[in-house]
């Protein structure tokens, strides 16, 4: 199999138009306020997760875990089927894909809950090290797009074979 290749496909998005319109409508004020005081950037994909309180209070993300649902994330991968198999055992993630040569093309997707805990579960010390590559992959990407506090309560551990492994901290 070739290199492991990860791909953003759809990284949770809002009409901030309508979502603005509504909120100034009904609440008298945009709910982005406050993140535009906190220097959260609009074109970010944090930033609606920190709207969610409705209050201009930007929210502390790894304390509202239950508004994790509301934002949702796809991945396109190409990777073997065996560690698709692996990952659909250990995750709540919605998988699609096709088999080509031994390799799979794959549609990943979930919500920011679902992603959390699959990352998780993907990269400790019982998966598989090319399970924990797609996991790893994935983190850098979240992390990439603002998203790095929601694995605040876990640390990195470097393992010899070049991969991450998430543990909760002590």
């Amino acid at each position: 199999m070739d290199a492991l290749k990860i791909y953003p496909l759809q990284i949770g998005t809002v009409d901030w138009e309508v979502y603005v319109r509504v909120c100034k409508e009904f609440l008298g004020e945009s709910p982005t306020r406050g993140i535009d005081s906190a220097g959260v950037k609009l074109d970010t994909p944090i930033a609606f997760l920190k709207t969610l309180d409705l209050n201009n209070q930007p929210i502390n993300a790894i304390s509202q875990e239950h508004l994790y649902k509301h934002i949702f994330f796809s991945f396109i991968l190409i990777t073997d089927l065996v560690t698709i198999a692996q990952i659909s055992e250990r995750t709540s993630l919605s998988i699609a894909f096709v088999e080509k040569r031994h390799e799979a093309l794959v549609i990943i997707s979930g919500t920011l809950a679902d992603w959390k805990y699959a990352i998780v579960n993907c990269s400790n010390k019982y998966a598989d090290i090319k399970v924990r590559e797609v996991a790893n992959g994935l983190f850098v990407r979240f992390e990439a797009a603002g998203f790095k506090e929601i694995w605040a309560e876990f640390k990195q551990t470097p393992e010899r074979d070049g991969t991450i492994r998430l543990e909760r901290k002590r």
